[in-house]
């Protein structure tokens, strides 16, 4: 069944499907990719990273590319998007892949089915983070997608869906003694919205640990620059990981000086390859973080 379910996605992107190939060839045959230097390395929602450069949720649907994204040299993964249909076989995955064993904190991205509104997307959401959360280093609760964006509108049902999801976390948590941090994805494009606004406020009202922004792969640097600094202005001390555009590591180190704690890329992982990162830091000074201004 879950081959059924990756197969049927993938063969809908060539491109996609390759880069699958190649990461599961690299988690079974290959080798780790050698640590690059100690100075690339940094938190990421209190979690430990190699370096800021993280595979996007979409590739990776299920959790069965763990190990290879892991070789691969990328900083953290993304798993997903999970939905409540696909819940329990990216649990399996994860548990058969051994969160805690790889090398890479893995995350899982939830949302719940298209065409859920209401109360019944809240529940969605609910059983995906029910059945996740044990196996995840992170948990981010995706509203980017077309279907769900007109959602975050809806001021009531964020709020009431961000508590449920925290006091679940927090019942975990009191029980296992491990803590998994709660992010949100949205769309910010071209400028900040009134109700992403609201969002962000929201979240930091709810003492979430992550944002992940997702911004047009058509907008000019300078505009992702000031978009960031924006959204840091309103969420202060929670992370953002921001996502779209990012093809090179001077567009890595505008994003961090911009307020991201780290990036995710999937678009040019397709067009330049799956050892992405491995070639961006390969010859970068990582004191050039923070040395740089977008210009």
């Amino acid at each position: 069944m879950s081959k059924l379910l990756g197969f049927r996605f993938y063969m809908r992107n060539l491109r996609l499907l390759l880069a699958v190939i190649k990461l599961w060839l690299i988690g079974v045959f290959g080798a780790p990719i050698s640590r690059h230097d100690s100075s690339f390395q940094t938190k990421l929602m209190g979690l430990h990273i190699n370096n800021p450069i993280g595979l996007a949720a979409g590739i990776d649907r299920i959790g069965v590319l763990l190990n290879g994204v892991s070789k691969a040299g990328y900083g953290f993964l993304e798993v997903g998007s999970v939905t409540p249909k696909s819940a329990e076989i990216a649990r399996k995955n994860l548990e058969k892949g051994g969160v805690d064993g790889i090398a890479i904190p893995v995350g899982v991205n939830i949302m719940s089915e298209p065409g859920d509104v209401g109360a019944a997307a809240i529940s969605g959401y609910l059983v995906c983070a029910r059945i996740v959360l044990p196996f995840a280093d992170y948990l981010v609760l995706n509203f980017s997608s077309p279907k769900r964006c007109a959602t975050i509108d809806d001021q009531e049902w964020v709020e009431q869906l961000l508590s449920r999801v925290i006091e679940m976390r927090d019942e975990i948590w009191t029980k296992t003694h491990r803590r998994v941090p709660v992010a949100v994805k949205i769309t910010v494009s071209p400028e900040l919205g009134r109700a992403q606004c609201k969002l962000l406020e929201c979240c930091q009202h709810h003492a979430l640990d992550g944002v992940v922004i997702v911004s047009s792969a058509e907008q000019d640097e300078e505009r992702h620059y000031r978009l960031l600094s924006k959204i840091k202005d309103v969420v202060k001390q929670i992370d953002i990981i921001s996502v779209g555009g990012i093809a090179d590591y001077q567009q890595v180190a505008n994003r961090l000086n911009a307020g991201a704690s780290a990036v995710q890329v999937f678009s040019s992982v397709l067009s330049r390859g799956v050892l992405l990162p491995s070639s961006m830091l390969r010859d970068v000074d990582p004191h050039f973080i923070g040395d740089h201004e977008c210009e």
